[in-house]
């Protein structure tokens, strides 16, 4: 008897209810009108190409393209450019060797400045030209480190680590002043990061998160959008990511943890499953989850990792389903997979290795983990 397989990865607590796994296949809805013998084909996700490794193999920390389309990368305390031919270039280290990093730039704004942040006091700026790499030396002391950056309508945004403050630079430099912050006003559990999507920005706290906006004040030139607020922050500031028109995290409030979450305009919608949720409880720890977003085929994807678990997960935007992504070792045994940073550089879907910083190139026609077989 044919099965019919009619969606993503949903395993209940009861298996009676649902028993479905879905491990390395992406689900496809198949359009009515062509009269598919299945309403969904599964695909294999993207394998993986290597591209190069770097100098010094380490902990893979984090991909950026630039907005003038060059490519950056961090493993272990080493910042490298990538260039066309996959080169890793260095540039310098960083002091703290552990967390993910977070850059942004300025070239969009005809600036040439890129910020690093990595959760640390300590911040470092790159010439997009010379790619000379320095640490930020603010005398205001204003500057005191970020878990994420952004950059929004000219201004480079940070939050203050551990307070519910965060702080812009001054508009298209790497410059402060000291009154050019604010604190997030609703409630005062501490921001976890700060991420622009469209117009708005989002301080998103371990419990609360409210939309700011550009005003124009020549003081402080954001404002809090009257009225609007979202009774959800982050268990895992990582988690934190942007795709298409939405935001996402991994939610913590006053009532419980660990539902996905997407911003709609002013509000946070649940894209994650009863199942999911069930198991993410499960887990060791959820704090350290990691998240990338990518887009091929048509489809749009955000991979939320979990280390401490081992378990990878992704949902597709167009078809709103789940799957697991793994790679198996040689002893048959799934991990999480291995790319867990990306950057869609030189006409090239690249990932970063976590365990050892190599790249990859993403590709549907590839069938294999660079040479290591994908299971299903």
């Amino acid at each position: 008897m044919k099965l019919p397989l009619n969606a993503g990865a949903y395993m209940a607590r009861s298996l009676i209810a649902s028993a479905q796994s879905c491990i390395n296949l992406i689900p496809e809805e198949n359009p009515a009108d062509i009269n598919p013998p299945s309403p969904f084909t599964h695909y294999p996700r993207p394998g993986l190409i290597a591209l190069s490794k770097p100098p010094v193999q380490g902990r893979g920390r984090g991909l950026y393209r630039t907005s003038n389309g060059d490519l950056y990368g961090v493993v272990g305390a080493n910042v490298y450019y990538i260039d066309p031919n996959w080169t890793f270039n260095l540039l310098g280290p960083i002091q703290n060797k552990f967390t993910p990093v977070s850059f942004a730039d300025n070239g969009q704004s005809n600036g040439n400045e890129i910020v690093l942040v990595d959760n640390s006091p300590l911040g470092y700026q790159i010439n997009m030209t010379s790619r000379q790499m320095t640490q930020i030396v603010d005398t205001t002391g204003l500057f005191t480190g970020s878990t994420l950056v952004a950059f929004f309508d000219t201004f480079f945004v940070f939050n203050q680590i551990g307070t519910n403050n965060w702080y812009v630079s001054l508009s298209e430099q790497v410059a402060f002043n000291a009154l050019d912050q604010a604190s997030k006003g609703t409630f005062g559990d501490p921001i976890q990061g700060i991420i622009a999507c469209q117009r708005n920005l989002w301080p998103v706290g371990a419990m609360t998160s409210e939309p700011w906006f550009n005003a124009g004040d020549p003081i402080f030139p954001f404002e809090e959008v009257f009225g609007q607020f979202v009774p959800h922050g982050t268990i895992a500031p990582y988690s934190i990511c942007t795709t298409d028109v939405n935001a996402f995290w991994l939610s913590q409030d006053k009532d419980g943890r660990a539902i996905f979450l997407m911003i709609e305009g002013y509000g946070a919608k649940r894209v994650s499953t009863f199942a999911l949720e069930d198991e993410w409880l499960t887990y060791p720890r959820t704090s350290d989850a990691i998240c990338y977003t990518y887009q091929q085929g048509g489809h749009t994807f955000v991979v939320i990792h979990f280390p401490s678990a081992d378990k990878s997960w992704g949902y597709d935007l167009a078809t709103k389903q789940w799957h697991q992504r793994a790679w198996i070792d040689n002893n048959g045994v799934f991990h999480r997979e291995r790319v867990a940073f990306h950057a869609f550089a030189y006409n090239t879907n690249v990932g970063m290795d976590w365990a050892t910083g190599q790249i990859y190139a993403l590709d549907q026609n590839t069938f294999t983990d660079a040479g290591q077989p994908i299971a299903f």
